[in-house]
């Protein structure tokens, strides 16, 4: 589970590590599905692969200055240019790091995003604006995703009293995060799980 006793630089370390993780693991699949589209051998990725984990190795042992080691570090670049040459954009795609100072600062005043996060046992949502970001646990998974559901039923069976569902969900899910609701122009909102119904 997520640590939230920090200080505003934290939760800016916290959500980039979260959006990082989450952007290796789309990457991974991708990259799992779709490989044998890409323009580069699949020998090229295999010998990539080994070099790093060669040099991982060698990291780990903390014999960075053995000739052996300088080697591995040539002929990665090496492997490297040519899966560069068969395909410009692989490298960059797959290496590419978030940073939530970065969607700040291509924000416009009134622009919010809210983002939910779904860990194992609850579920989180962080608000981001130009000159801020605020963070909140909303609740346990299972219980919020129970609600959502109930909700999803009463609207998709046309019965229950669906305002007060719709008003016990903003309770949960968006009142936390005490969004500016005067301030906001534009409000992007990124859900998870069955939030996305």
């Amino acid at each position: 589970s997520l640590h939230l006793e920090l200080g505003e630089a934290d939760a800016t370390s916290l959500i980039d590590l979260m959006e990082n993780n989450h952007s290796q693991h789309l990457a991974k699949e991708f990259e799992a599905k779709h490989l044998r589209f890409l323009h580069v051998p699949d020998s090229l990725f295999t010998l990539r692969n080994m070099l790093l984990a060669k040099i991982a190795s060698y990291n780990l042992k903390d014999e960075l200055g053995s000739e052996y080691y300088d080697e591995l570090q040539v002929r990665l670049k090496e492997v490297e240019a040519s899966i560069t040459a068969l395909d410009a954009n692989y490298l960059t795609f797959f290496d590419s790091r978030f940073e939530i100072n970065e969607v700040q600062s291509r924000l416009k005043v009134g622009e919010f995003i809210i983002r939910y996060v779904s860990a194992e046992e609850s579920i989180y949502a962080y608000l981001i604006n130009k000159d801020s970001i605020s963070f909140a646990v909303l609740g346990n998974k299972k219980d919020l995703l129970s609600l959502v559901d109930e909700y999803h039923l009463s609207i998709r069976n046309i019965e229950g009293n669906h305002f007060e569902l719709a008003q016990t969900l903003y309770s949960y899910l968006i009142d936390p995060l005490d969004v500016p609701l005067e301030k906001v122009q534009k409000l992007i909102v990124i859900p998870v799980d069955k939030l996305s119904y």
